[in-house]
């Protein structure tokens, strides 16, 4: 028999004992059950045929439904109007099947392959007309968390299974980016060297492809793997390659460190490195995650995963060679302003050696004289705002003990000289975004010196959720609580303080928790009709009353599973808060996740709790995503556990 008549008759086996489970499933649907598993007559049996060793017949109906289900979903993806989707849920698929049914998963891989390739070709061919700079920026954004493309998510979950199909696959990758490449270079000139973007200071297409996988392989703990992809791409040194070291040497600190020493090594005696390279490498080495780079004109880019990160405890040999890399690098002769090709030019290598003076203060000494004399050198070239060292991106991740630049006082001191309203609201404005981002409550009281009503009313509603937000960290629910029933704060930022006050309770006051997610259901429903977070707000309440209210909790995913046939945006990936705060002077954006409003966590509870009712609530959705999500979360969950390799 061959394997898809077997899953065919597997599947009519499991059809005929649905229903009565089904039956059993549903009338208990509305009252609350007080049998506990394992007990009366068939759950005796159960436990007897357990203890026995035999089979379940009803798990075993519940993995081959299980099965028919993700068959029967890979197949309807084939369908779908969303390309992405069309792709992603064939992959997810293979991925589930792969111990169960590999030739048919393998299959999907390659089908999913397949649709992302298709995928990618229209994007490339919309993206035809983009302009180098916007090109640019995007090589930019795929480093610090985007996606290169659609293929690059499926060839993760391919690599994972099989390595040397990832390999064979990431290889067809990177000659299509190659020849991207060569076809840019011969139709334009390479950028100006004084870009805006320092695009030698990220990296290619080609490169990123390798160490975007690697990365995905690293944080799913397949070190072994994620090495044997990433190896070929460790030798250059831009920011991909030290974010990935970074991460790395969370798991294996000698590994990491063996490969930043060959990068140290490389990067003395590359005469193209300049102060930017040398900043990327002190990242890895004393601000993980936080990078500073400064183009010729003096304009200073920063990103940020981790800002504050403490200092990796390198040995002292390679601290040492460090320090001694840095110093070759800092101190070669700048070629003439006709000739410089560099990346940081007289001002961006002023600024990176100012930055890094207190380090060589503390672990090499004696090299400070040749610094300052560079500085002295370069001063005449540098504008005004570089040198005079007021620029809080100076010590921006830095743990040096050096003191840093107050922009607190800074902007009482700007208050303090403002000649006219505008200036000082603004002035007052940075003052409190100063002492939000320090961690005190003391902004309320800047903002409300703002003289422009508007301005003020806006500062004060961020100020609340700012607020919020640090109650939350220092696990205040009293306060987190009071801001959600007081503060001004829009409906889906008081979910989200109300859903997270009650985390912060779960285990210790039952009747107060369900208080908070009665509250935080009031707020939810005061959400648009249309609006995604409305169903991932009631996800997210699900998911925190399933612990102590099951028959509440299941209620309340059917209210969600209608909030989401309402709203044409749902996709059933969690709800986000995003907020920006616009001043006179700056713009201050950021955003804050629905904690657990995925729908794969919530099906994956829920299918364990009552299988068939959660498939028929799957079921109930609308929308090809969410219904996708929780179908593969419950077939998931229903053969995690006892999947194995077929012979």
């Amino acid at each position: 028999m061959n394997p898809h008549s077997r899953m065919v008759v597997v599947s009519l086996a499991a059809l005929l004992l649905w229903p009565a489970a089904l039956l059993r499933g549903q009338s208990g649907a509305g009252e609350t059950r007080t049998t506990k598993p394992g007990t009366g007559r068939n759950g005796a049996r159960r436990a007897e045929r357990a203890a026995a060793g035999a089979p379940d017949p009803l798990a075993e109906a519940r993995r081959a439904t299980a099965i028919s289900l993700i068959s029967s979903l890979a197949d309807e993806a084939r369908g779908f109007r969303d390309e992405t989707l069309r792709a992603r849920v064939q992959a997810q698929a293979a991925d589930t099947l792969w111990e169960i049914e590999r030739e048919r998963a393998l299959a999907l891989f390659l089908r999913a392959w397949d649709a992302a390739g298709q995928f990618d070709q229209e994007m490339a061919r919309r993206a035809g007309n983009e302009s180098e700079a916007e090109r640019s920026m995007k090589r930019r954004t795929a480093i610090f968390g985007g996606v290169w493309n659609l293929r690059g998510e499926i060839i993760t979950m391919i690599a994972r299974r099989d390595r040397a199909l990832g390999e064979k696959l990431l290889a067809e990758l990177q000659s299509e980016a190659a020849a991207r490449q060569a076809a840019r270079n011969e139709a334009s000139a390479k950028p100006a060297a004084n870009s805006l973007y320092n695009d030698s200071l990220y990296t290619d297409e080609e490169h990123s492809q390798r160490l975007a996988l690697a990365r995905r392989l690293l944080d799913d703990g397949d070190v072994s793997n994620a090495l044997q992809i990433a190896d070929p791409g460790l030798h250059r040194l831009n920011a991909q390659t030290i974010l990935f070291l970074t991460a790395l040497r969370a798991r294996d600190t000698r590994a990491a460190d063996a490969r930043f020493a060959t990068l140290l090594t490389l990067s003395a005696g590359d005469p193209t490195m300049d102060a930017n390279h040398v900043s990327l490498l002190s990242s890895y080495a004393f601000t993980p995650g936080t990078f500073i780079s400064v183009n010729r004109t003096g304009a200073v880019s920063t990103s940020s995963q981790d800002d504050g990160a403490s200092p990796h405890d390198l040995a002292p040999a390679l601290r040492v060679e460090f320090f001694r890399t840095a110093a070759q690098i800092l101190l070669r002769p700048l070629a003439p302003p006709d000739e410089d090709r560099s990346t940081s030019g007289p001002a961006g290598t002023y600024f990176i050696i100012t930055r890094l003076l207190p380090l060589f203060e503390q672990h090499a000494p004696s090299v400070l004289p040749q610094l300052r004399a560079r500085l002295a050198a370069l001063a005449p070239d540098t504008p005004e705002r570089i040198r005079d060292g007021r620029d809080a991106r100076l010590t921006q991740g830095m743990n040096t003990g050096a003191p840093a630049f107050d922009s607190l006082q800074d902007a009482l001191d700007q208050a303090s000289r403002a000649t006219d309203a505008r200036a000082r609201d603004q002035a007052y404005a940075s003052a409190a975004i100063a002492a939000v981002a320090k961690g005190g409550a003391g902004g309320r009281a800047y903002a409300e010196k703002i003289n422009d009503g508007d301005l003020r009313r806006r500062m004060l509603a961020y100020l609340d959720f700012a607020e919020a937000r640090e109650a939350v960290k220092r696990r205040e629910v009293a306060e987190v609580a009071r801001l959600a029933h007081a503060g001004d704060l829009t409906p889906v930022q008081r979910v989200w303080a109300f859903t997270e006050a009650a985390r912060l309770l779960e285990g210790t006051d039952p009747a107060r928790l369900i208080g908070l997610l009665g509250e935080a259901e009031n707020a939810a429903r005061r959400l648009d009709a249309a609006d995604p977070n409305r169903a991932s707000a009631l996800v997210t309440i699900a998911a925190r009353l399933f612990t102590i209210d099951p028959a509440r909790a299941w209620e309340t995913m059917g209210e969600a599973v209608r909030a989401a046939n309402g709203a044409d945006k749902f996709d059933g990936g969690g709800g986000r808060i995003d907020f920006t705060l616009r001043t006179p002077g700056q713009v201050i954006g950021g955003g804050v996740s629905l904690a657990d409003s995925d729908l794969p966590r919530i099906f994956a509870t829920l299918a364990r709790a009552d299988f068939e009712r959660a498939v028929t609530l799957a079921r109930s959705f609308n929308g090809e995503a969410p219904r996708a999500a929780a179908t593969l979360a419950i077939a998931g969950a229903t053969l995690k556990d006892k999947s194995k390799p077929k012979a």
